[in-house]
C-alpha cells in the first residue's frame, strides 16, 4: 500500500485554531526551505567574503521569497498582524542562525567556495531534503505493507554535533513534538541508519535542543500506527474497537429512540477519559441533540455526556468508565523545553488532548484563574505546574510565592531554593495572603521604576538589554476564597494585573468553588486564561467559561480550559507521590529519564 507523507503531516494538529497562525507557519516553512534548497537558496548571494552577512540575507529571504508569498496570501493574513511580525522576527532570526551555522561548516572543512566556478562545495553534507523520498513500514498483524512517499522537508546538519536540525515556527504558548520530525527523520534514513534529529525553533526566538532516543522512537512508533489506519492495512484492535464501535451505534439508537435523528460521522476518537463521537443532526437541527444530553446519560446508562456543536455537527463526548488511563507526569517532563539557565521558562503545561499530546500556556500572555475539582485534584495540578516550573528554571531565573490553603497543596516546597524568600510559603487563612500580595505590588513598582530609568517597557526588553538580573516570580495560590481580608485580596489582584505580568510577576489563583461575590466581574476580567476542573452547576461553569459543560466533566484531571473565547478539553497528568518526591529532593536528571 502507497500512503503520502502529506495525510500524516496533516494529522499533526495546530496549536491553534487560528488560521493567520496556520499560514504564517506555512510561510514560514516556505522561505526555510527556498534559503536552503534551489535556486533560491543562500548559496545564490553568499560567497566566501560575505558568508557572515546575516542583513544580506535576510533581504534576499524578503525580496526573493517571503514578498511574494505574503503578496499571495494577504488576504487570509489580513487579521494576523500579529502572527505577521512574529514571521519576519522568526524569518530573521533564521537567516541569523543559518549564517552562523554556514561559518561553523566553513570552520570545521565541510563546506568550501570554489572561487573559479563561483559555487560552493560540500553542501549536501550540511544539507539534506527537499526531495522526493520513500521508505517502507511494516508492522505484525498488518496485512500489507505501507510505503511512504513524500517531499522531505529540508533539514540542517549541525557542524558541532552532527545532529540534523528540522526548522519549526511555533508560538512560545506551544510545546512541540516529534511529529513532523519522526516523519522526515524517516523520508531521509536507510534501512541501517537512522539520523540523531533535534528540533530549531523560532517563537520567533530561536530555541534549540534535541529529541532523545526514546522521545524519537515514540514518535516512530505513533507514526506506523498512524500510517497502518489510513493506509487500511492494519487489523482493528478486538477489544476497543468492537466497544467502540458498538456503543457509537447505541448512541444513534437512543437519539432515534428519543425522537432525535443523527448520523454519525467517521471513527471515533479515543482520548485518555473519554471517548468523542461527531453525529450530524437531522432536520431538528443541533439544538435538540443538545437538551437531550441528560436523556442520553440515562438511555446509554453513563454520565450525562459533554456535547458541543462545532461546525454544523455535534461533538459527544462519552466517558470512559472501565478503562480510563491514567497519564504519568513523565509525560511531562519529556515533553517540556530544556533548562535554559540563562533565561528560564515561563510555559507552563495544563494537559493532554484528544491525541495525548502535551499542551502548553505561556504566562507571559495572561495570569491563569483556576476553579472547581476535588481540593486533593486541584492541589495535585498546582503541584504538577510548580514541578514543570522547577525542572525548566533555576532559583536565577524564577521564584515562586506559595499561598497553600493548609490543606498540603505545596507540602515539601517549604524550603525550596525557588522561593521568592524564605518566608514566602504560608497560609491563606491568615493574614499571609494580602500580606504577600501586597509585597509582590511592592515588588512591581520597584521593578517598573527601574524599567523607566533604564527605558525599557518590561521584563522582556531588560533582559535583552541587561541579562538575566531579574527573576520571574510566579504566585500560586490555592483557595483563594478562603483567604482572610477577602477584600483587601481582591483589591491586591486588582492591582496587579496585567502590570505584574509586564514586571515578571504572574499569578495562578485557584478556588474549588467559583462564586461571583468572592470573584467579581472586574477580578474575574483580570484572567484571559482560566480552567475549569468538574464543577457542580452549570451556573459555576459559567461564571469561569462563559459556558455550560465543566459541570459535566468526569473528575480525575478533566479539565476545560479557556482562552479568550477558544475552548478545550484537556486531561491533566497523575503526579505521583513517588514523582513529587523524587523532584522535591533534587532528583531532577533521575526523574527526566526515568
Amino acid at each position: 500500500m502507497s500512503l503520502a507523507a502529506s495525510r500524516l503531516r496533516d494529522e499533526r494538529p495546530d496549536e491553534s485554531p487560528d488560521d493567520a497562525l496556520r499560514v504564517a507557519r506555512s510561510l514560514f516553512h516556505a522561505v526555510a526551505a527556498g534559503l536552503l534548497n534551489g535556486s533560491t537558496s543562500w548559496q545564490a548571494v553568499l560567497n566566501h567574503s560575505n558568508v557572515a552577512d546575516s542583513d544580506l540575507l535576510k533581504r534576499h529571504a524578503y525580496e526573493r521569497l517571503l514578498e511574494p508569498l505574503l503578496t499571495r496570501d494577504e488576504e487570509r493574513l489580513s487579521e494576523g498582524g500579529r502572527e505577521a511580525v512574529q514571521l519576519w522576527a522568526a524569518v530573521t532570526n533564521f537567516c541569523e542562525w543559518l549564517t552562523r551555522t554556514l561559518c561553523a561548516a566553513r570552520e570545521q572543512g565541510w563546506i568550501r567556495y570554489d572561487a573559479r566556478r563561483e559555487s560552493w562545495l560540500g553542501a549536501e553534507r550540511l544539507i539534506a531534503g527537499g526531495f522526493e523520498r520513500w521508505c517502507d513500514f511494516r508492522k505484525e498483524g498488518w496485512t500489507a505493507p505501507v510505503r511512504l512517499h513524500g517531499f522531505a522537508d529540508v533539514l540542517v546538519c549541525e557542524p558541532f554535533t552532527g545532529h540534523w536540525m528540522y526548522p519549526e515556527f511555533a508560538p512560545p504558548d506551544t510545546v512541540l513534538d516529534a511529529w513532523e520530525p519522526a516523519i522526515h527523520r524517516e523520508l531521509l534514513s536507510s534501512t541501517a541508519t537512522r539520523p540523531e534529529v533535534g528540533i530549531i525553533r523560532f517563537t520567533p526566538e530561536l530555541q534549540q535542543y534535541t529529541l532523545d532516543s526514546s522521545t524519537m522512537e515514540a514518535a516512530r512508533e505513533k507514526l506506523i500506527r498512524a500510517a497502518g489506519a489510513m493506509a487500511g492495512v492494519a487489523l482493528e484492535t478486538p477489544e476497543q474497537s468492537q466497544k467502540y464501535a458498538a456503543l457509537g451505534d447505541e448512541l444513534v439508537r437512543a437519539f432515534s429512540g428519543m425522537n432525535v435523528q443523527v448520523t454519525r460521522c467517521g471513527e471515533p476518537v479515543i482520548a485518555p477519559g473519554f471517548v468523542r463521537y461527531e453525529l450530524m443532526p437531522g432536520e431538528q437541527g443541533a439544538a435538540e441533540l443538545l437538551n437531550a444530553a441528560e436523556d442520553l446519560g440515562a438511555q446509554i446508562g453513563m454520565p450525562a455526556p459533554l456535547m458541543t456543536p462545532k461546525n454544523g455537527r455535534v461533538r459527544v463526548d462519552i466517558a470512559r468508565v472501565d478503562d480510563f488511563e491514567e497519564i504519568p507526569f513523565s509525560r511531562v517532563t519529556q515533553a517540556l523545553p530544556p533548562l535554559d539557565a540563562s533565561s528560564g521558562s515561563s510555559l507552563i503545561p495544563i494537559g493532554f488532548d484528544l491525541r495525548n499530546r502535551l499542551r502548553g500556556f505561556d504566562l507571559n500572555e495572561s495570569n491563569l484563574l483556576v476553579a472547581g475539582g476535588e481540593a486533593s485534584e486541584r492541589a495535585a495540578w498546582l503541584r504538577m505546574v510548580a514541578g514543570a516550573l522547577m525542572l525548566t528554571n533555576t532559583p536565577s531565573t524564577l521564584r515562586f510565592v506559595l499561598i497553600d490553603s493548609g490543606r498540603g497543596a505545596f507540602t515539601g516546597l517549604e524550603a525550596s531554593p525557588h522561593l521568592l524568600y524564605p518566608g514566602s510559603f504560608g497560609d491563606c487563612s491568615r493574614t499571609f495572603a494580602s500580606d504577600q500580595l501586597d509585597t509582590l505590588i511592592g515588588e512591581m513598582e520597584s521593578r517598573q521604576s527601574q524599567f523607566e530609568t533604564a527605558g525599557v517597557a518590561d521584563i522582556l526588553t531588560w533582559r535583552q538589554r541587561w541579562g538575566n538580573r531579574m527573576p520571574r516570580i510566579v504566585c500560586l495560590i490555592d483557595e483563594v476564597s478562603e483567604a482572610r481580608e477577602r477584600r483587601r485580596v481582591m483589591n491586591a489582584l486588582l492591582d496587579l494585573g496585567p502590570r505584574a505580568r509586564a514586571a515578571g510577576i504572574h499569578l495562578i489563583v485557584a478556588t474549588e468553588s467559583p462564586d461571583s461575590k468572592v470573584l467579581s466581574t472586574r477580578v474575574r476580567s483580570q484572567f484571559r486564561a482560566r480552567m475549569c476542573f468538574k464543577v457542580a452547576t452549570a451556573g459555576e461553569s459559567r461564571l469561569i467559561l462563559r459556558r455550560d459543560g465543566a459541570e459535566r466533566l468526569l473528575g480525575q484531571g478533566d479539565l476545560l480550559f479557556l482562552l479568550d473565547s477558544t475552548t478545550w478539553r484537556f486531561q491533566a497528568p497523575e503526579f505521583s507521590e513517588s514523582e513529587q518526591a523524587g523532584l522535591l529532593a533534587g532528583r531532577v536528571r533521575d526523574l527526566i529519564h526515568e
